[in-house]
């Protein structure tokens, strides 16, 4: 894998060990005042964008290593995906997937 993505999963580890383990022992970790919930925000916002990014990369991965070796498509699945439009959003990670998993910069 990509030295960048190996980054990246490292920091999408240690933020769900956060959300998972510690958040509240967090020093910012306050809800009785608006800054401390703001950082809270900020965390979730940004621990969020971490497991959106990942979860679509391994998910068309996965689709277009399928497709690539011939295991037939799932056709009812692929269905409810390009109804929802979210087929083209997984699409749309196909470039940054195969930067992660094949190591081209």
């Amino acid at each position: 894998m990509d030295e960048r993505f190996v980054k990246r999963l490292e920091v999408f580890l240690e933020g769900r060990n956060i959300f998972v383990h510690k958040l509240t022992e967090q020093e910012w970790f306050d809800t009785t005042t608006e800054d401390g919930r703001d950082k809270i925000w900020d965390f979730l916002e940004t621990y969020q964008k971490y497991l959106e990014e990942i979860y679509h990369i391994v998910t068309v991965t996965i689709l277009e290593r399928t497709e690539k070796i011939g295991i037939p498509e799932m056709e009812s699945l692929h269905n409810k995906l390009k109804e929802t439009g979210y087929f083209d959003v997984i699409k749309s990670y196909s470039n940054r997937a195969q930067m992660a998993f094949k190591g081209k910069k």
